[in-house]
């Protein structure tokens, strides 16, 4: 019967697509570059847990080329043979020196954040915040402390960051309490009370609205910096997954969004994620589910184009920011990573991440593969260089030796 027939060919249809949509692969799974991340500098006694990219300024009359990436971490308070050091590092030709190091016995740098105007940067002690002038070539200078966790038993500031008019710092910690300190007076911050450790914080471009996630909480709290009120509290699947950082991006001229890395309370059971939120509605708009167990960083570039995650075992994972598509995975550290931070494009320097790991290493992971065109040139150079010393061998060297 004609009506039995078309039934039937509209369930091996369906049959047909289903079969197909299980040979696919997941989202982000294709064109996947693996690659080797340069390390940068390796820090012998030190482990290190902050990193940050400041833009190279105009300096005595020139233009230098490059760009300072910060680094901090160190052993504890005392003089037990690891420093505790705040590094500074001239990046150029995807290599780096060392520009200036200061070491401090009150105990560890537990991160380092860059204002977006100047050379102005804040690291944490336990429960104080250090800010410091960098002369751009030489050395630091402390210009104020600050204590910004009150924990009765183990006082840390986990987390810093600047708005991007750098009017406001952020601080936040072991105790709980987000603290949005008007920059420079640092005096009379609004408090945030979120009940547990915060872990990470996050400005999106207008510098109104402060993402904050915090230890075993599904939830990220989104505070608004001008009415001074919790602007919104969003979660994603609260009873599998926590929130473990978080970052905003612009993608396009006026697109806000937010990324976050999800843990499974569970590593056993179910991925990690990397969600991506638009900030006008906060609906989650895309999500990349990941292979690695557990997240521990996360980070967005300025353009807008990238996002990169960090992992417990050592490895880096940089994403297509507008789809979540995974574009490059590299396994540059032998332990979890500790800090992220994107390195802008330049004339030298193609747009890469800066990683840093308690395995006492900073690494570089370039975003983009070397393009096939490249790779196609070189290997024709070295075609036609085998070849005119072959042709010098079989050839000429016997000519000239018999006359």
């Amino acid at each position: 019967m004609p009506g039995k027939k078309t039934q039937q060919q509209q369930q091996q249809q369906q049959q047909q697509q289903q079969q197909k949509k299980k040979k696919k692969k997941p989202a982000g799974a294709a064109k996947v570059v693996r690659k080797r991340a340069s390390v940068l500098q390796h820090f012998e006694e030190a482990p290190l847990y902050g990193c940050c990219v400041q833009q190279q300024q105009q300096q005595q009359g020139r233009q230098q080329r490059g760009c300072v990436v910060f680094v901090c971490g160190g052993g504890g308070k005392g003089d037990y043979g690891v420093p505790n050091a705040l590094t500074a590092l001239h990046l150029k030709d995807a290599s780096s020196t060392v520009l200036a190091t200061h070491v401090d016995k009150r105990g560890t740098f537990n991160l380092v954040a860059s204002h977006p105007n100047c050379r102005t940067v804040v690291s944490s002690i336990d429960g104080d915040v250090v800010v410091f002038d960098f002369d751009g070539s030489s050395s630091f200078k402390e210009t104020a402390t600050i204590t910004a966790d009150f924990d009765k038993d183990d006082a840390v500031v986990a987390a810093a960051v600047f708005s991007p008019s750098g009017r406001w710092l952020a601080t936040g910690g072991e105790e709980g309490v987000v603290r949005v300190w008007p920059f420079p007076a640092l005096e009379d911050p609004h408090t945030i009370r979120l009940g547990s450790k915060v872990e990470s914080l996050a400005f999106d471009a207008s510098g109104k609205l402060l993402a904050c996630a915090r230890r075993g909480s599904a939830e990220v709290a989104v505070w608004h910096t001008v009415t001074k009120k919790m602007h919104k509290t969003i979660s994603w699947r609260s009873e599998t997954h926590v929130q473990r950082a978080c970052a905003f991006a612009r993608i396009g001229e006026h697109d806000d969004f937010l990324f976050t890395a999800s843990n499974a309370r569970d590593p056993n059971k179910d991925k990690a994620f990397v969600v991506q939120w638009d900030a006008a509605t906060w609906a989650p708009t895309a999500l990349q589910p990941l292979r690695k167990p557990a997240l521990t960083t996360l980070a967005t570039s300025p353009s807008g184009q990238y996002c990169a995650v960090g992992d417990v075992e050592g490895g880096v994972t940089i994403l297509d920011a507008e789809t979540l598509k995974v574009l490059v995975r590299a396994q540059p550290h032998v332990l979890f990573v500790t800090s992220l931070a994107f390195v802008p494009p330049s004339e030298t320097q193609q747009e890469a991440v800066i990683s840093v790991s308690g395995d006492q290493a900073c690494f570089l992971t370039p975003v983009k593969a070397t393009p096939a065109w490249q790779t196609g040139l070189l290997v024709l150079l070295l075609s036609v260089i085998v070849g005119v010393i072959a042709h010098f061998i079989i050839n000429v060297l016997p000519a000239a030796t018999a006359a």
